[in-house]
């Protein structure tokens, strides 16, 4: 009587447990399913403040259009996979800098995958130059590679300064060859839309340029 009494137990307390799993489970398929529901910006705004299951929404969202950006850039699945990996822990360990004043989650996620992909081409052109390393070369032609290199350094200076969207559509037409209905497409708006946020774009960065006492000429000549 007693072995069956303490079966009767054992055999009440799994099932309490199998219930308190299927209400656990119930209650996360129910808050994912409110999360899916979210914009980005506001799903960002749920990982600044640590929500793990909102961060990985956003992850799930956004990665494959993100490793379609990266292999473009860099034309190799392995780095592509690679930056788009860096991009989202750089999303995680960046959450607290987001700020949701006007500007897309998607738009700021673009930004941080091109830098990621920047990177991986410059580490490969560092490693390329150790490679192929040559004494020192003092011609007008070094010279004037040199000033061209300090002027590039300078221009990614002054563009980082600029709104997300400009310095996203700049460095994208101008850097990597994009055309502006290419652009149109990645950003989600239209062709006339794009050409006035390059217009915008070299107006400021113009701007900036001229603060810094760098000639604007020698960065683009269309206007």
């Amino acid at each position: 009587m007693a072995q069956t009494a303490l079966t009767l137990l054992d055999l009440g307390s799994r099932r309490d447990s199998e219930t308190r799993r299927e209400i656990e489970s119930r209650a996360v398929t129910t808050v994912s399913s409110e999360l899916a529901s979210l914009s980005d910006e506001t799903l960002m705004e749920r990982v600044r403040g640590d929500d793990e299951t909102a961060y990985r929404l956003l992850v799930e969202r956004h990665v494959q259009r993100m490793h379609r950006l990266a292999l473009r850039i860099l034309g190799d699945h392995a780095r592509a996979e690679d930056s788009v990996q860096e991009a989202f822990l750089r999303v995680w360990i960046k959450r607290a800098d987001w700020r949701n004043e006007g500007a897309r989650f998607s738009t700021w996620l673009h930004r941080v995958v091109f830098n990621c992909c920047l990177d991986v081409k410059r580490r490969r052109r560092e490693e390329e130059l150790k490679d192929d390393a040559e004494p020192a070369d003092e011609s007008d032609d070094a010279v004037a590679t040199i000033h061209h290199e300090q002027i590039v350094a300078r221009l990614r200076s002054a563009m980082s300064k600029l709104p997300e969207q400009q310095y996203l559509a700049l460095i994208m037409y101008y850097h990597e060859g994009y055309t502006a209905r290419e652009l149109a497409e990645l950003l989600d708006t239209t062709t006339n839309a794009v050409e006035s946020l390059l217009k915008r774009g070299r107006k400021n960065l113009r701007g900036i340029l001229n603060r810094m006492k760098v000639d604007a000429r020698q960065v683009f000549d269309d206007s």
